[in-house]
């Protein structure tokens, strides 16, 4: 056998393995949980008001 005929099996081998993985079926294990609607969305904690005038100069 030779090198390219070597190359080219290895080829489809990985392309087949690639469309087994990306067809086959997998389980979803991402939990969703609904939002708190007491708590509000952003706290703010931590935060620092930094403006900048006209001329790039923060204030």
């Amino acid at each position: 056998m030779s090198f390219t005929r070597l190359i080219y099996l290895l080829l489809v081998f990985v392309v087949a393995w690639c469309g087994y993985y990306l067809l086959t079926p997998k389980g979803n294990d991402a939990i969703q949980v609904a939002p708190d609607t007491e708590l509000p969305l952003f706290s703010g904690t931590g935060l620092e008001n930094i403006t900048y005038g006209e001329d790039g100069v923060r204030s």
